[in-house]
């Protein structure tokens, strides 16, 4: 008898086609943990994948199964997990979507993990936006983007480790971009009895966060740093095809404010009076709530006249001799409000002798990787990327080491370069060696003689 816990693993389809949802299918088949149950829930198709999937269900019985919503209906992504959920035995449950695929030591690495930590509800890993499938290698294990572009999901700031309610919840509220893909979790089968099942009024958009949403607000999750599953960025994808008719953008307005409204109203229901949270949920819902306001506030051409206004106040009351440190002080005070973090450690703790990389950077995607990995090769503990508004994905690529920083600022970098500077140096580089280098600039290798010889380090040098 086999003595690991059964796995259910859930793989909705709603027109999955043959290739894609072929592949799913075998990437679970490929696991390297052995006691699964696959379960294929049918959303309604009405082309081959029905097929493909009652195959599947009549070869291997002992192992799939097939289900559908009475009728053969069409009632989206939240009812069809729940569908699944229904019929699921295991005592944990994994999701995978009909395009995406698993890594073959998914279940066997992830497992173990939630039977050492009892008090998890569930735990997620980072998931790789999958650019390069049409390649011949579809299953890779690499935690960096390969030479095709991929890239990982940033999901948290702190990995490895347990965070507590309602810790992840806060940083989504924040931050849009840092949250688990479906397909990377691994969740208790218990915990569907406990806090509920997927809200089937959110068919696609946000139907993830709603449900992990109430689970962050609940229980302990563990976050990894690992990649398990791949997820297929291709042209026939719900979201791709948003994007090419030209609806992308306000359909994830309205899905990102219909789940804003579900978190209010499932907050109040609950009588959950967490201050942090309300504080989140009302600067998350503020723009939709008040949008003249909210315009006006983000107005660049009426901050400017106001700025101009107030340098005209200062020149008439003023003495000369003052003028420049309160300029100083309040382009700091502007930057210190509005820097957002956005990945890597919030606060560094390292030893006098050990250098940090600062650096300001807008659209560096061709420099940002040497760039990272030149100044680690020179022995630099730690790096800090300021990103100014880039439209590539800079951001995106540095955030995928775990021991570098990002940032992101909306003012133009050139107009505060003193105040980047300090705001900067003051927040992490503080008493300890620092190097302030742009994008394009690699110091070359005596700086790494001079860490290797204890010396101090040169501290304000921008060299290439």
């Amino acid at each position: 008898m086999n003595q690991k816990p059964l796995v259910s693993c859930i793989i909705i389809f709603f027109n999955g086609g043959e290739k894609f949802f072929v592949e799913a299918i075998e990437s679970i088949f490929a696991q390297t943990y052995d006691n699964w149950e696959l379960l294929l829930a049918d959303d309604g198709s009405t082309d081959e994948s029905t097929a493909i999937a009652l195959r599947y269900a009549q070869q291997y019985s002992e192992k799939v199964r097939y289900v559908e919503h009475e009728g053969h209906q069409n009632r989206g992504m939240s009812a069809t997990r729940n569908l699944g959920i229904r019929h699921a035995k295991g005592d944990y449950i994994a999701f995978l979507d009909a395009d995406d695929i698993w890594m073959p030591h998914k279940l066997e690495q992830q497992v173990p993990i939630l039977e050492s930590h009892p008090e998890a509800a569930m735990l997620y890993g980072r998931t790789q936006f999958w650019f390069s499938w049409t390649d011949n290698n579809p299953v890779s294990s690499s935690n960096h983007i390969d030479e095709q572009g991929d890239l990982m999901t940033i999901t948290s700031v702190e990995f490895d480790r347990l965070l507590k309610p309602p810790t992840q919840l806060l940083l989504f509220l924040q931050n849009k971009e840092i949250y688990p893909c479906t397909c990377s979790i691994l969740i208790r089968r218990q915990v569907f009895d406990d806090i509920g099942m997927f809200e089937e009024d959110f068919r696609n958009a946000h139907e993830d966060m709603v449900f992990h949403s109430k689970v962050f607000l609940k229980a302990f999750v563990y976050v990894s740093s690992q990649c398990w599953d791949k997820y297929r960025i291709h042209p026939d994808s719900y979201w791709r095809r948003a994007d090419m008719q030209g609806k992308g953008v306000e359909i994830r307005r309205i899905g990102h404010i219909k789940y804003l409204t579900w978190l209010e109203n499932y907050l109040s229901e609950k009588e959950i009076k967490d201050p942090m949270v309300w504080k989140e949920l009302k600067k998350a819902l503020w723009p939709y709530r008040h949008p003249i306001l909210h315009g006006i506030v983000h107005n660049q051409g009426l901050k400017l006249q106001i700025i101009r206004l107030g340098k005209r106040i200062a020149r008439w009351i003023l003495p000369t001799s003052i003028r420049p440190w309160l300029k100083d002080y309040m382009r700091l005070l502007v930057i210190q409000n509005s820097v957002k973090h956005v990945s890597g450690l919030k606060k560094i703790n390292f030893s006098d002798k050990d250098f940090i990389t600062l650096c300001v950077v807008k659209n560096g995607e061709s420099f940002i990787k040497s760039f990272i990995e030149h100044y680690f090769s020179l022995g630099a503990k730690h790096i800090v990327v300021l990103d100014n508004e880039s439209t590539d994905r800079t951001i995106f690529i540095a955030s995928q080491y775990s021991n570098v920083t990002t940032l992101k600022i909306k003012y133009k970098a050139a107009n505060y370069k003193t105040a980047i500077k300090q705001y900067l140096t003051q927040r992490f580089a503080k008493n300890k060696p620092y190097l302030i280098a742009e994008i394009n600039e690699l110091l070359d290798s005596p700086l790494k003689e001079e860490k290797e010889k204890e010396h101090v380090f040169p501290c304000t040098a921008s060299m290439k």
